[in-house]
């Protein structure tokens, strides 16, 4: 093994420790790679298919239109009225929006926390996903802990 090799292997360690084991295990195994797809749009004989179509995501229809070509010409931030108020009495079940491992939880019981604080680090298909607060409040019950494994949609905090 190279000295930049091993290099790469102490930096894959240090940011995705969990990850990083099982990388390192079947990094030899080669018959899973595949060869990446080319992301070029100008090419010509790729056929782009416009029009206006209903897609279903996790149960909830939505309508979108894909259109051909072009530049993003503008990007606007979406301004919500936050606020930090919460009742003691309204209760909010945070659901594990995908399948994969608990890496890290953030935050304990009766912890305040703010609309968009990481709460939990789940790990899954070799990337981390950071779960938000949907809304300010009080942590009530964690019913996961690091190295658990979590299920889509499975009430857990």
């Amino acid at each position: 093994m190279s000295g930049e090799s091993r290099v790469d292997d102490v930096l894959t360690y240090a940011l995705f420790p969990n990850v990083a084991i099982d990388f390192f295990k079947n990094r030899s195994k080669t018959e899973a790679r595949s060869e990446p797809m080319s992301s070029d749009s100008t090419d010509p004989n790729i056929d782009i298919k416009t029009g206006i179509y209903t897609v279903e995501v996790n149960a909830k229809t939505y309508v979108v239109k894909v259109s051909s070509g072009g530049d993003i010409s503008k990007i606007s931030e979406r301004v919500e009225n936050k606020t930090n108020e919460y009742s003691e009495t309204d209760e909010t079940e945070i659901n594990a929006p995908l399948a994969g491992n608990v890496i890290k939880v953030n935050v304990q019981e009766n912890d305040n926390v703010q609309q968009g604080d990481s709460m939990i680090i789940l790990e899954a298909m070799k990337m981390e996903t950071s779960i938000s607060a949907p809304i300010a409040g009080r942590v009530k019950q964690i019913r996961v802990k690091s190295g658990d494994t979590c299920g889509l949609d499975n009430f857990y905090w």
